[in-house]
């Protein structure tokens, strides 16, 4: 059924006029999820959100043949039904003292935290990273100016600069892995004095817990991994490289015998 408009203030005259108008209608009910409107506010009510980049993308990979295969006992999609829980705060939902669900939702407000959480947390990690990276520049240069024997800067251009550079070689990655190793370490040892002052010592409560978690640093213990992946990483290709040479000087040892011979 067709539906006659009278208000044509708030749609447009003209094709400039209709996209103006319903890019502002658009924007300010997009607001009105997020925030609520005037009713739900008067309630104390939030909105219902937006979902946000992460929910959006697990929102997509629910809909590929591998996890639309994947029913639960009512026919529906097992991870479709998470991504749906997770949006609406069912998931995530907490009890108060009388019992009362308290949904805590994931949407583009909970990832704009998170997101916010992560920057905090990556200014100390990418602090660490500089100061070893700018000693390792600085005594690689103070060592080539000494060999080089270097007493102008017009002479700087002897240095190789692949000598200097604090990256792509193995000792700035095993530096870079001890360093987040022991940020992490210290990271650890704080939250868990921290936790266990806040609980006054009662480590095995949930409580205790809770707090820890909360004041790890996550950023520092992915880069952690990531360096100690890439320390290994290059690790094995040394020794991989180390027994082609083997070989090829095995090789070639039998070849100059067999030819003396």
């Amino acid at each position: 059924m067709v539906v006659p408009v009278n208000d044509m203030a708030c749609i447009g005259k003209n094709l400039p006029e209709k996209l103006f108008f319903g890019t502002i209608q658009c924007f300010f009910h997009m607001v009105s999820d997020v925030a609520g409107s005037s009713g739900s506010r008067l309630a104390g009510k939030l909105g219902t959100g937006l979902p946000g980049p992460v929910v959006s993308l697990l929102k997509e990979i629910s809909s590929l043949p591998f996890f639309k295969n994947l029913k639960n006992d009512a026919g529906n999609g097992k991870f479709s039904v998470w991504v749906s829980k997770l949006f609406n705060g069912t998931l995530l939902a907490q009890r108060d003292e009388n019992g009362k669900i308290i949904p805590v939702p994931f949407d583009l407000r909970s990832e704009l935290a998170v997101a916010h959480e992560l920057a905090r947390q990556a200014l100390p990690v990418l602090i660490n990273e500089c100061i070893v990276r700018a000693f390792y520049f600085i005594r690689r240069l103070y060592t080539e100016i000494k060999r080089n024997e270097i007493r102008s800067f017009e002479e700087l251009k002897q240095i190789d600069v692949h000598n200097v550079l604090p990256f792509k070689n193995r000792t700035i990655v095993r530096m870079i892995t001890i360093a987040s190793g022991t940020f992490t370490a210290i990271d650890f040892a704080d939250a868990a004095i921290r936790s266990a002052i806040k609980n006054a010592g009662q480590v095995q409560s949930p409580t205790f817990w809770k707090d820890f978690i909360l004041r790890v640093n996550f950023v520092g213990i992915g880069r952690f991994v990531i360096a100690v992946g890439t320390d290994v990483g290059m690790g094995i290709k040394r020794q991989h490289l180390i027994k082609e040479r083997m070989q090829y000087k095995s090789e070639n040892d039998m070849l100059q015998t067999a030819k003396v011979y």
